[in-house]
């Protein structure tokens, strides 16, 4: 079987390819990670709401635990969770643009190669 010799603007390409990838997994970590605190804010939330109102509440401050209000401790994990939601859907755009370009140049890669796009894709 005869090889051909990739041209300089494939071999560009498939860099671009890979760069994509890489920026996928990385936006996709992050995404997880952020959703995992969210998780454990919802927990926090839940464990909070179930103590009296009266109820000694701590956090955590570097090495330290310092006895705060109960509904200021809601209150701002209430908005850090907000701020956390956003950063995620922001995230979600961003990893959709990024998959979509992904998509769009390995069609292309596809094409230079004479392989046609993938079935489903």
């Amino acid at each position: 079987m005869a090889t051909k010799e990739i041209s300089p603007e494939l071999q560009h390409k498939l860099q671009q390819l890979q760069q994509i990838y890489n920026q996928l997994q990385a936006l996709i970590s992050q995404k997880t990670q952020i959703e995992m605190m969210v998780r454990e804010i919802d927990v926090a939330l839940k464990e909070l709401e179930e103590l009296k109102d009266d109820a000694e509440v701590y956090k955590n401050l570097g090495s330290l635990l310092v006895k705060v209000e109960k509904g200021k401790v809601q209150e701002e994990l209430k908005e850090r969770k907000e701020d956390l939601e956003v950063r995620v859907r922001t995230l979600e755009r961003q990893e959709k643009k990024l998959h979509e370009r992904y998509k769009t140049l390995e069609n292309q890669i596809r094409s230079s190669m004479g392989l046609g796009t993938p079935a489903g894709g």
